[in-house]
């Protein structure tokens, strides 16, 4: 009841003591019971920027319940948030974007945040110059290309310019969330060129060694899209230095990660000077002991690289 003073300051303080609530998730079940939801989102609207922080910190927080998540969303809190992506003040945008951050990973969601227009200020958030911004708006992404149908928005928004020159950022999170994404895009393979005319190749041909399982696999499984049809993207991977580190990863305990480097060692194997730096780089041998995997999918791409290298040019 006292979301509705007319007093502004009264409501800031009100709606900050809120904030600290919802610090405790037991707390959350009899916040929304008490009906706070519809008063939230309509505070993220509020004159004070302050009270749409709060506000925000609330959305953010709520926002980590899986039915709650639900619950904001039929509130009309998508489109109330995607709006403040916009704000400028740089702490309300983040709030704002780890809350749509959360309800991105759920799948009803996702279709309903590109439509409410969230991509175009999400992908302007990429380059923003606070990284746990960065971050945030790559994870949400991320997420939104999980979704079938997404892909093309998401493309449209600039996302892949966006996203590629993250590859090279130093902070393992904006890594794996930049690659994640950029692995779903490249599923489909409409959009390999422009990714690969963004600059990616340089950049996974470092990443994918990363120390971090999942940035690992999420590169392997981008390398392995890029050069799974495109002759010419096969060679500018090859010139772009990938092959070494990809049959390194060819001794990899990562099931993962080892079926997506030996998947693209197939990719490459075709061209003549690739088969030469194959052997120089010790592949054979490599190759031949994953004969004996017993994983049927590393069994067959080793066994098709290996055809590929001994077949006359």
């Amino acid at each position: 009841n006292f979301f509705k003073v007319s007093e502004p300051l009264t409501r800031e303080h009100v709606v900050a003591a809120l904030a600290n609530l919802t610090m405790d998730s037991t707390n959350d079940e009899s916040i929304v019971a008490a009906g706070a939801l519809q008063s939230l989102v309509s505070l993220l609207k509020d004159q004070s920027i302050r009270t749409q922080e709060h506000a925000a910190i609330c959305l953010r927080n709520l926002s980590c319940n899986a039915d709650i998540k639900v619950k904001i969303v039929q509130k009309g809190g998508l489109s109330a948030l995607v709006q403040l992506l916009q704000s400028p003040d740089i702490v309300v945008r983040e709030h704002c974007t780890v809350a749509l951050r959360n309800l991105s990973s759920a799948d009803e969601n996702k279709a309903q945040i590109v439509k409410d227009g969230g991509l175009a200020p999400l992908v302007e958030l990429l380059d923003c110059d606070e990284d746990r911004v960065v971050v945030e708006a790559a994870v949400a992404i991320q997420n939104l290309s999980m979704l079938s149908g997404n892909e093309a928005p998401i493309v449209q928004a600039g996302a892949i310019v966006g996203l590629v020159p993250l590859l090279s950022s130093e902070d393992p999170a904006v890594q794996d969330a930049a690659s994640g994404a950029l692995a779903n895009l490249s599923s489909f393979s409409d959009h390999d060129q422009r990714i690969v005319q963004a600059g990616a190749l340089p950049a996974l041909a470092n990443l994918i060694l990363s120390p971090h399982v999942v940035i690992s696999e999420h590169s392997t499984a981008l390398l392995r899209n890029l050069t799974a049809y495109n002759a010419e993207i096969k060679m500018r991977a090859f010139e772009a230095g990938c092959l070494k580190p990809v049959v390194a990863l060819l001794r990899s305990r990562e099931r993962v990660v080892l079926q997506n480097s030996v998947a693209t060692i197939r990719n490459l194997s075709f061209h003549p000077e690739v088969k030469v730096r194959l052997v120089e780089d010790g592949a054979i041998a490599s190759l031949v002991g994953l004969l004996n995997s017993q994983d049927p999918e590393v069994q067959e791409h080793a066994a098709a690289a290996l055809r590929n290298i001994m077949a006359e040019s």
